[in-house]
């Protein structure tokens, strides 16, 4: 399974997924804050499922529901803005866990010839989260180590985190669609088309 790695097909171990960083800036609405993770790593990749699957590989697209029980983010997080009218600052570590995640995967490739043999080069890559059962924050050492208040922004956020998902949803999908994206990339330009769809040659 590609998830536990293969370095000579160009894809590392995903399961912990390591992100050097990951920024979203939410400017608008409710929800206005700056969030930055840096040394990220994404477990729970391996038990993804994919739950439907459809080619058209004539021209080279791929849509792709998955089901995800359980993603777990791990990582340093930096934060500053508002969230539904309340300030929010906080430095340090940080677990974000998805229950239940259901997503939408669209794929657009394009061919790409290197000594005689056909690649793919994905040059559109669309992860869009659709559904969650629920969503688990825990902030360390927010408002400078004020136990008291960070307490409370924490029972607060994880009482009112459908709202917070909603605002963060579309950022959220950008962000891990880059990710994905440069991931895919690493693979389909690696491993000659015909390995991959041997019977579409």
């Amino acid at each position: 399974m590609f998830y536990l790695g293969e370095p000579n097909l160009g894809v590392f171990p995903l399961d912990p997924l390591e992100i050097t960083s990951l920024g979203i800036s939410q400017g608008q609405g409710p929800v206005s804050i700056s969030l930055k993770f840096d040394n990220v790593k994404l477990h729970g990749i391996s038990e993804v499922k994919v739950t439907s699957h459809k080619s058209d590989l004539d021209n080279y697209v791929m849509n792709t529901d998955v089901l995800n029980p359980k993603l777990e983010l791990l990582s340093d997080y930096e934060i500053g803005g508002r969230i539904l009218l309340l300030p929010i600052t906080g430095k340090g570590k940080c677990n974000v866990t998805l229950s239940e995640l259901k997503s939408h995967i669209y794929q657009k490739g394009e061919p790409v010839f290197k000594n005689g043999k056909m690649y793919l080069n994905d040059s559109i890559f669309e992860f869009k989260m659709q559904e969650l059962g629920r969503m688990y924050l825990d902030l360390e050492n927010l408002f400078n180590g004020d136990k008291a208040l960070g307490d409370n922004m924490n029972v607060f956020l994880n009482e009112n985190w459908w709202e917070l998902f909603k605002e963060l949803r579309p950022a959220l999908d950008e962000a891990l669609s880059q990710v994905f994206h440069n991931i895919a990339n690493r693979f389909f330009l690696k491993v000659p088309y015909d390995i991959i769809f041997p019977n579409e040659l």
